[in-house]
């Protein structure tokens, strides 16, 4: 992993306002050189790409490369599709553009990476208001992407898009996989999400683990209107949307790990449950119908996420730690 450069993504709708501290953050990186800066404009209308490219010709540093590029398809996953299109490091970091990334990201990044084994990494996100915290905000800080992630540093089943560290070959194979992604992550001002946990699902599926590790450590900006029940309920209600969808993805996680034995075992145990699975339809019955290719009976939905699946789990043949990483 020494020596390995880093493309950071930032995905921003209208954020002429914000973005001139997060450059500035980008700029006293450690040990910048030979890395760049992606900033992908999504449809804004504040003309943030101006704003962003005259900011960093004062705070910004000749080693690190600073491009601003447009995508026209509205909603956070086009953008980040189209960031890392556009990428040329082996390595993409997605800093929003209310992420204050610490000096030492990257590196720490890279020292966590050198595990082969490991596709992607995050860690605690510190937030910054103006005002006072409200208390009901604690209780669902993690909607918002802020706090600590884990209770330790280790494998983890998912992680937040604010900071998240991905290895390049491993977004351009989800992003080439026909279908994929099913989420299309914050559009405007709608409060749809998800999207990050699809990516993060989709390199489990590929063969590879995510890593919490508290040494990755961001601020990230909470405007007052994103700390009031009103936003957090938005925020609720959107991840409800995407539960089908990421739940359907983890049960064919779960099955892609288990060994033949647990996988008997779990037939067997769905097998005394089917009137229950069938008369909920959930994640359960679809790994269910998963296990038998019984896919006349899924729904669209269903059948795209096990299209997803099925070619994912061809490419971690070729593209997981022990069959690549480690000749």
């Amino acid at each position: 992993m020494k020596g390995r450069a880093f493309t950071v993504v930032i995905c921003t709708f209208n954020g002429a306002a914000r973005i001139e501290p997060v450059l500035t953050a980008l700029a006293g990186l450690n040990g910048g050189a030979g890395h760049e800066i992606v900033l992908v404009d999504n449809c804004s209308t504040d003309g943030v790409a101006a704003i962003a490219s005259a900011v960093w010709s004062q705070v910004g540093r000749p080693a690190i490369d600073f491009r601003v590029i447009s995508e026209t398809t509205q909603g956070l996953s086009a953008a980040r599709r189209a960031g890392v299109r556009a990428a040329t490091r082996d390595i993409v970091v997605f800093c929003d553009d209310d992420n204050l990334l610490s000096s030492d990201y990257l590196e720490v990044a890279a020292a966590i990476l050198a595990d082969p084994t490991i596709g992607a990494t995050g860690g605690p996100n510190t937030p910054m208001t103006d005002g006072d915290m409200p208390a009901l905000f604690y209780s669902y800080a993690a909607l918002a992407a802020v706090g600590a992630q884990a209770l330790a540093n280790g494998e983890i089943d998912q992680l937040w898009g604010a900071g998240l560290v991905v290895r390049r070959k491993l977004l351009v194979e989800l992003y080439d996989t026909p279908g994929f992604p099913l989420l299309i992550g914050r559009r405007g001002s709608a409060l749809t999400c998800g999207e990050d946990l699809e990516i993060c699902l989709g390199v489990c599926l590929l063969g590879y683990r995510l890593w919490y590790d508290e040494r990755l450590t961001l601020r990230h900006i909470v405007p007052a209107e994103r700390i009031d029940a009103a936003y957090i309920r938005g925020l609720t209600e959107g991840f409800k949307a995407a539960h089908p969808v990421l739940s359907r993805y983890a049960e064919l996680r779960t099955m892609a790990n288990q060994t033949f034995r647990q996988r008997m075992r779990s037939i067997s145990s769905a097998a005394a449950r089917l009137p229950l699975f069938v008369h909920r339809r959930d994640a359960r019955f679809f790994g269910l119908l998963a296990r038998f290719g019984m896919t006349f009976l899924m729904t669209g939905e269903e059948r795209t996420i096990f299209r997803i699946s099925c070619l994912l789990q061809k490419s971690r043949q070729t593209m997981s730690p022990t069959s690549q990483d480690r000749r």
